[in-house]
């Protein structure tokens, strides 16, 4: 998994806005994408990542946020979290929480952090509600998931690919959740220039929103999100997709 422009913007902005404090849970060992490349375009970005620091506020050089090894470790600890684990399936890459997202928790990890970052994890899980379970119950209350993910163009890339439906129908719905953004994004759109919010669905038709299909172009769109766990308590036991609740309702 990679820090690639875009989400590395979106960190450093929640850095600024002091969102990032406490505990956190990285999924997966994150690097560069430029990080030993011998891609051109990839070393291109370069001087790229070094003005998004400087714009955010950070007096830093770049080579000092890139690890010998090409991971972002030293990139997290600038962001503003007390403590960083690392969690991954398995220790090959040198994660420090070894588990696997299919399965149940461990009660050693439950209510243990403020912050999880899944920069490109979910869609490589096949049992997704255990994964997001799995998420809650390991984010204190007050907590923030902050997710990167395939969602349209990028169909070879793991199991899934994801829409807007997730994060209002599920994290907010049935897990009680703060939305705090909820956009669809171009991965080569570093600036967010052309960043699509999708408003909640009682404010739209999620399944016949024939604009929202124009909108997104041909490269590999992303879906990011940021919610908060507000409260503990749930509304419902089970998602249900937004626009056919309504229609049940009206029903």
């Amino acid at each position: 998994m990679a820090i690639d422009l875009l989400t590395f913007k979106t960190l450093l902005r929640l850095s600024g806005e002091g969102r990032l404090t406490g505990d956190a849970l990285v999924l997966g060992r994150q690097n560069f994408l430029t990080a030993g490349s011998g891609d051109k375009r990839m070393q291109r970005q370069l001087p790229i990542y070094q003005q998004m620091l400087v714009e955010a506020g950070f007096d830093i050089a770049l080579d000092k946020i890139i690890d010998p090894d090409g991971f972002c470790d030293s990139f997290f600890r600038i962001l503003g979290f007390n403590r960083i684990d690392y969690m991954d399936v398995s220790g090959y890459e040198g994660a420090n929480v070894i588990h696997d997202l299919n399965k149940p928790l461990p009660a050693r990890l439950i209510g243990r952090y403020d912050f999880i970052f899944d920069g490109g994890t979910t869609e490589h899980v096949f049992d997704v509600p255990q994964a997001f379970e799995n998420y809650d119950l390991a984010l204190r209350t007050g907590g923030s998931l902050l997710a990167v993910n395939p969602a349209n163009n990028w169909p070879g890339h793991g199991f899934y690919q994801f829409g807007p439906e997730v994060v209002w129908s599920y994290w907010r719905d049935v897990k009680n959740y703060k939305v705090h953004q909820c956009t669809i994004n171009a991965m080569r759109d570093w600036y967010s220039r052309k960043q699509i919010v999708i408003a909640p669905p009682e404010a739209r038709a999620m399944q016949r929103d024939h604009k929202l299909r124009s909108q997104l172009g041909d490269g590999i769109q992303l879906l990011v999100y940021l919610v908060e766990k507000s409260k503990e308590a749930v509304r419902r036991s089970s998602a249900q997709q937004s626009d056919y609740r309504a229609e049940w309702q009206r029903g």
